[in-house]
């Protein structure tokens, strides 16, 4: 898999040409199965969900941020965004060390079930990096309203749904989490509240020593 196969599909699953989307969604298919990470921090700092989501045992999704440097035709693609869709980032590794209070899980996309398979597999896209993203089409095209959420490291993949089949609090119950991540920077206090979470979704608790 290469950037260049990753914008094209990008582009011709999003296109208007059915052909074009049925084959993207073929290819989008093989990459799904792997397994990805995702951030939480106890204060829902650095952009990040909070515990609170993470003590729903659930994915919590996000609307997009505006900058002060949007030009008015990216702030009405995003408002957009931000009125149908939400979105999360997904993570194919993660560092070696991590602030004091951000913890990660890691689920394994290939053991979610075929309900949950039929609603993300054709959600999911890698990002890539803004040099790439480059294209400009109308405000109002998908192509463009996804174009921000999609934008990012080459080591990140984002779920983007349509909220309406997320919960109020734009969330989303799923099977194949498979760890909690904890640093061992964190605060022992922090840490028994998160093994006293993963204990009651019975999930097993990864510790990385710096």
């Amino acid at each position: 898999m290469t950037k260049e196969e990753v914008l094209e599909n990008y582009l011709d699953y999003l296109s208007p040409d059915l052909s074009k989307r049925k084959e993207a969604l073929i290819q989008k298919s093989k990459w799904f199965k792997s397994t990805f990470y995702i951030p939480f921090s106890f204060k829902g700092e650095y952009n990040l969900p909070s515990l609170t989501s993470f003590l729903d045992g659930k994915i919590k999704f996000s609307k997009l941020r505006i900058s002060n440097i949007e030009t008015t035709s990216s702030k009405n693609s995003i408002d957009i965004f931000n009125k149908f869709y939400r979105y999360v980032k997904l993570y194919s590794s993660i560092p070696k060390k991590a602030p004091e209070d951000v913890f990660f899980i890691q689920i394994n996309l290939s053991k979610i079930d075929k309900t949950d398979y039929k609603l993300l597999m054709p959600a999911f896209f890698y990002c890539l990096p803004a040099s790439m993203m480059k294209f400009n089409y109308l405000s109002t095209d998908i192509r463009q309203v996804f174009k921000r959420a999609c934008t990012g490291s080459l080591n990140e993949a984002v779920l983007i749904l349509d909220k309406n089949f997320l919960e109020e609090n734009d969330s989303y119950e799923v099977d194949g989490i498979d760890f909690v991540i904890i640093y061992d920077q964190m605060s022992e206090k922090k840490q028994e509240i998160i093994e006293k979470v993963a204990k009651k979704f019975k999930l097993r608790v990864k510790y990385i020593y710096s």
